[in-house]
């Protein structure tokens, strides 16, 4: 996912972004968890409740680390926005389900992927014309959020990407 994540930014033709795939690396490294297939997870493929998570959508996407679902599903979907309490609980049913048995790591490693892929989401959608930049802006908020939450002083210095995209995502467009 990485090299899908690095290829938008480059494709993206929004300069300001480019330096960042020189800086975020240490996000990927936190990703290890194991290879399932790729459902696409935003939150109307799901049903989420107490008793658990059930997936809707089995169209075969190919593999990605189960941290680049649950970011799909908890930070693009708005099912926990920045309700910490939501979001462990859906992490926590989601390793359950799953059988995860390094719950920590796996949290680490689903903190770290927020930006990564919120980013690329927001790249893509917005050269798709795929939804809105109110939503957009929410995503990159939620993934704001995650970094804070990894509390490491290196995610600081990405933090002026997330600025820079929500003030273009903010402008009015220029015809």
């Amino acid at each position: 996912y990485k090299k899908i994540c690095t290829e938008r930014v480059f494709n993206s033709q929004i300069e300001f972004l480019k330096p960042i795939v020189n800086e975020w690396d240490f996000l990927f490294e936190g990703i290890q968890g194991d290879y399932v297939f790729d459902k696409d997870s935003r939150g109307d493929n799901w049903i989420v409740n107490k008793e658990g998570i059930v997936a809707l959508d089995f169209e075969d996407k190919g593999m990605v680390r189960q941290e680049y679902d649950t970011v799909k599903l908890i930070e693009e979907s708005g099912l926990s926005s920045k309700n910490d309490e939501a979001r462990f609980k859906i992490l926590k049913a989601y390793a359950n389900s799953y059988g995860i048995k390094n719950y920590e790591e796996f949290l680490r490693g689903h903190l770290s992927a927020a930006f990564p892929i919120t980013l690329s989401y927001v790249l893509y959608s917005q050269h798709h014309n795929i939804g809105n930049n109110s939503t957009r802006i929410s995503f990159l908020e939620n993934a704001r959020h995650c970094m804070n939450l990894l509390n490491e002083q290196r995610t600081k210095s990405l933090e002026k990407y997330i600025d820079m995209t929500i003030d273009m995502l903010q402008k009015p467009v220029q015809i």
